[in-house]
């Protein structure tokens, strides 16, 4: 048989075939081509560093560089910026700065310099980018590449007005831009932004046409300039002057920019503007988007439902993003409706309309129409995702349905591995429920499945288990899975140890109340200590609840000693005795941290009274506390610059400020945070609410903007633009005072503004450029607080002790109605009470209260605080009951300044709110002997007293005591409804609830078992 000898391999076929190869390949055949006895040339090197840099391995390219010049071959220009290139692929400024420099023997090109700019521009490494732009424009021929590296440096650092002035620059040097787009070349978004920008010139550039203006609308989107986009949009008809008109891209890429400001109604606007041509689907789906996030789900239905055939008909994107949007309204409803259109139109619904829908009765705890979805997508033949069955487990967690959860985690697992998130929303209804022993049995099954993806305990998972632990007062097992999470390699975190420390604190209350002798106390202190530790090791901030817990426990173990320690610390400064004969309600230290101290900025009462929302400087939360839960919540603001808070007087909003002139919105219902951006372009320093559920800030950019309850811009005086101020306001407020046209009935609108200390400045909103300025006289000294009072009327509280009143009216302006001297030598702080008829004026070493009836101090009524405890901030609740305040020592008090007039009767016995949480129950004969006195265990909001039992709750629970004796006194149930509980009516054996206009019984044997059923 006759072979024929294969070809030898020549260096040119090596070469190609390494230029065609992955890196690794191409390795291999450098290698391969010695073999033979061929010697690689530049060329060759060439392609292997070319292929190298293509994959961004530029430790290989480098590794190639240096064999090549250990081989005496010298590299080229291609070589120099093969190199270059692989270094701006791998970000490696540095190295591409290297291979410039030793290219310039080989004269460097425009690509050389483009792509060395480049990799300094990924690196933010603008100096040194710029400096190379300068060298390039003496030794190569500019063009728009260069040009566009050299912008690309700039956009590194947000400068797009940097790049305007380039691109100014590129006529005088014949560099045009249409070319660019005309050969396919693509320029960034900034050079678009900025080409655009320049457009009006029109001698020395050509007509845009809509490729640039999606580019121009793109790069507004990308640096949040929303409204920029919008008039781009605009426009456009007139920048192509009968030519193509807007494409799908164009809107959608607009609406994009109004929906990263949630401008949802930018985003219908665009879509008006489409009136009268056929737009594309995605323009439709793209504004409702806009309106989803927005949570704007009424408009986001009737968008939906309201496609006719003159426009394109709905597809399942806008039914899934109109169930988006009801799902972040927490509005369960509609979501039903929508699915069931879906079932009967062509868009069949698919899995995520399923997950949405069930999403939107999560948030509401309506877990049974959480479930029915549930089953409903599994009768149409969808297979539910593991998104689906953990937002129904979810939903059963919102409805303290552990049982409920717990089946269909197991469902879920019969289909498919469920992930860690169906199981912690599984523990979280096991924690709700208080069921212990069924959340360590769910955290050792998660533990058990490891080897699946996903199905990987993490730390949420051992803190809800760790929580209901302490729900329990199982303080070992607590603290046995805290260990456990070190074995795993997770880090616990300071909701870990809060739970923790609250296992204990209540085993410690436990042993407490036991007759025997108190099991297990010896070693808890000891295990305090060593938590303590911890969370110093790990640089973790300890907060109030760390050490209330902390204390209880070592309180109970008998260690005085180490709790005063812990006390010295974090230097309390406990208030001492007070002659305002009212309960202690609470006293927080706001930075517990060893050797840290952060002061208190503001804090204020929401209109219920039941949150006190408080703000410390460099923190990166706002504290809400619950106080009749005693619970203390965390808004996250992702940045350490919130700079002011205040709550709406009439809803549920908080609107926060910012150190960078944006605002957050915070809704105590919903919990949800939206984010207005740009609202000020300097430090938002003050505000105020008005009752029409508007909101005023002013900022140190010297301006005042109106705003509604979603942030976005008033007018004032027929002019949206803000208020401009001579100096930076502080301390504003906006009121309803009467007209000074006694026959005008109707209240204007007042926004009152602190400038310079020593002014007050009142603005009429009807005509806000003619504002009044009131002087006071120099003895008072400067403004330390005022509020508003009756029709108009002003307190004002001085540096120098004085509080003056004031009318607002012009009539009036000029009389001082009342000047007193409350303080020997200071006044911190001042704050009123319309419902208490009362004036708080912090000064000297106390607070003291004033009548507003004669203007008289109460001398029965004052809190001493200690001479060095300055108060900086203080603030009643709307009803009087609670007075809170706060030292530079970063302490918080509250003190209950009246109780509420709570009471129920029976027969002939009464009972009465006697403290924040206790009752007592008395014969109509007024026998003593017969009183009866108990605990509750939570401040009521209402009571109902029947022949043998005591019910009082709040919100949506209640809380059922046995009272015919004081022997016999002890809680006997606990219910929870879904709606808010309006009245209670007891028996000898039934309690009748109504809940939102529904009776429901509760039913019972003497009430020890009970269970509940609507009617």
């Amino acid at each position: 048989m006759r072979t024929e000898k294969a070809p030898h391999p020549s260096l040119v076929g090596y070469t190609s075939a390494i230029s065609r190869q992955q890196w690794q390949k191409a390795l291999e055949l450098l290698s391969e081509l010695r073999g033979f006895a061929l010697e690689a040339n530049v060329i060759t090197f060439t392609a292997v560093i070319g292929t190298c840099a293509r994959a961004g391995q530029w430790q290989q390219a480098a590794g190639m560089f240096r064999i090549l010049q250990a081989e005496s071959l010298q590299p080229t220009l291609v070589t120099y910026n093969s190199g270059i290139s692989a270094c701006d692929r791998a970000v490696q400024w540095r190295s591409a700065i290297d291979y410039l420099s030793a290219a310039k023997m080989t004269k460097p090109d425009k690509v050389t310099y483009s792509s060395a700019m480049s990799s300094c521009g990924r690196c933010q490494r603008w100096r040194e980018g710029f400096a190379l732009f300068r060298e390039a424009r003496v030794h190569v021929e500019m063009d728009v590449v260069v040009y566009g590296s050299a912008m690309a440096v700039i956009a590194s650092i947000a400068e797009w007005r940097r790049s305007l002035v380039l691109l100014r620059q590129m006529p005088e040097r014949s560099v045009t831009l249409s070319p660019t787009l005309g050969a396919g070349l693509r320029p960034d978004l900034i050079t678009c932004n900025a080409f655009l920008a320049a457009c009006g010139n029109a001698s020395l550039w050509e007509r845009t046409d809509i490729i640039s203006h999606n580019c121009a609308i793109k790069a507004c989107d990308t640096r949040e300039q929303w409204q920029r986009a919008l008039v781009l949009l605009a426009e456009l008809p007139n920048a192509l002057e009968g030519r193509k008109l807007s494409d799908a891209v164009t809107d959608s890429v607009a609406i994009s920019a109004s929906q990263k400001q949630t401008r949802w109604q930018s985003g219908l606007l665009i879509w008006d503007i489409e009136h009268g041509r056929q737009a594309a689907i995605t323009t439709s789906n793209s504004a409702l988007v806009g309106c989803a996030d927005a949570a704007r789900w009424q408009e986001a239905v009737c968008f939906t439902c309201g496609l006719d055939s003159k426009r394109p008909q709905p597809d399942v994107v806008s039914y899934n993003t109109s169930l988006s949007a009801c799902a972040k309204s927490f509005y369960w409803q509609y979501p039903l409706l929508l699915v069931s259109i879906l079932v009967t139109l062509r868009p069949r619904p698919t899995t995520i309309s399923y997950n949405s829908a069930i999403s939107a009765c999560e948030g509401l705890g309506e877990w049974m129409q959480a479930v029915h979805l549930l089953t409903t997508a599994e009768g149409y033949r969808l297979q539910p995702s593991v998104i689906t069955f953990g937002t129904a487990i979810s939903a059963c967690a919102a409805g303290k349905k552990w049982q409920e959860a717990v089946v269909l985690l197991a469902k879920c697992a019969e289909q498919m591995p469920p992930d860690v998130v169906a199981y912690n929303a599984c523990l979280n209804a096991c924690e709700k429920a208080g069921q212990w022993s069924a959340a360590l049995a769910l955290l050792s099954e998660l533990c058990n499945h490891r080897d699946i993806a996903g199905s990987v305990p993490d730390v949420v998972s051992y803190n809800s288990t760790i929580s209901v632990c302490a729900l329990a007062a199982k303080w070992e097992l607590a603290l046995s899975l805290l260990c456990r999470m070190g074995v795993q390699r997770l880090q616990p975190n300071m909701i870990t140890y809060n739970s923790a420390f609250a296992a204990m604190a209540a085993a410690s209350a436990v042993s407490e109340m036991s007759a025997g002798p108190r099991s297990g106390s010896r070693g808890k202190w000891q295990h305090v200590l060593e938590l303590l530790r911890d969370i110093g090791i790990r640089r973790l901030h300890a907060n109030v609840l760390t050490y209330n817990s902390a204390i209880s426990v070592l309180e109970a173990c008998d260690q005085h000693m180490i709790t005063a320690s812990l006390l010295g610390q974090v230097r309390s400064a406990m208030a001492g005795e007070s002659d305002l004969k009212c309960d202690f309600a609470c006293q927080y230290v706001l930075s517990p941290v060893c050797g840290y101290r952060h002061a208190v900025v503001q804090l204020e009462w929401d209109k219920d009274g039941e949150i006190l929302a408080i703000l410390q400087q460099k923190e990166e939360t706002v504290m809400l506390w619950r106080h009749s839960e005693n619970k203390l919540d965390m808004v996250e603001m992702n940045s350490k610059d919130p700079t002011w808070l205040s709550w709406s007087k009439t809803g549920p909003q908080l609107v926060i400020g910012t150190a960078r002139g944006n605002l957050i919105i915070y809704n105590k219902r919903t919990m949800k945070k939206q984010t207005i951006m740009g609202k000020h372009s300097k430090r938002i320093s003050c505000g105020g609410w008005h009752s029409d559920n508007i909101f005023a800030t002013g900022s140190e950019d010297k301006t005042i903007c109106l705003s509604n309850e979603e942030g976005d811009p008033l007018e004032s005086g027929g002019d949206s633009e803000p208020l401009r101020i001579k100096n930076d306001p502080s301390m504003l407020q906006i009121a309803d005072v009467k007209s000074d046209d006694p026959k005008d009935s109707e209240r204007e609108r007042v926004v009152s503004i602190v400038l310079g200390e020593v002014t007050l400045l009142l603005c009429n909103l009807k005509d806000p450029q003619k504002p009044t300025e009131l002087a006071f006289q120099p003895k008072y000294g400067t403004i330390k607080a005022y509020s508003w009072i009756g029709d108009g009327y002003l307190v004002v509280g001085f540096s120098q002790g004085y509080i003056v009143v004031i009318s607002s009216r012009l009539r009036e302006i000029s009389e001082e109605l009342s000047s007193v001297k409350y303080h020997r030598n200071t006044l911190d702080c001042l704050c009123c009470s319309k419902a208490a008829g009362k004036i708080a004026s912090a000064g000297d070493d106390g607070i003291k209260l004033i009548s507003m009836k004669d203007w008289t101090e109460i001398r029965g009524e004052k809190i001493q605080i200690r001479p060095e405890a300055k108060v900086t901030q203080m603030h009643w609740s709307d009803d009087g009951e609670l007075l809170s305040f706060c030292t530079e020592t970063g302490w918080v008090y509250c003190f209950l300044a009246k109780l509420s007039a709570l009471s129920a009767t029976c027969n002939t016995r009464l009972a009465y709110l006697t403290s924040l949480r206790e009752m007592t129950i008395i014969e109509g004969t007024a026998d003593t002997e017969n009183k009866v006195v108990l605990q509750t265990d939570v401040e009521p909001a209402f009571v109902a007293l029947g022949p043998s039992h005591l019910a009082t709750g709040m919100n949506n629970r209640i809380w059922f005591y046995s009272c015919t004796d004081q022997a016999a006194v002890e809680k006997v149930n606990e219910q929870e409804y879904i709606g808010s509980v309006e009245s209670v009516s007891l028996n000898a054996t039934h309690a009748c609830v109504l809940i939102d206009g529904r009776v429901c019984p509760v039913v019972g044997s003497c009430f020890c078992r009970l269970s509940s059923a609507c009617v």
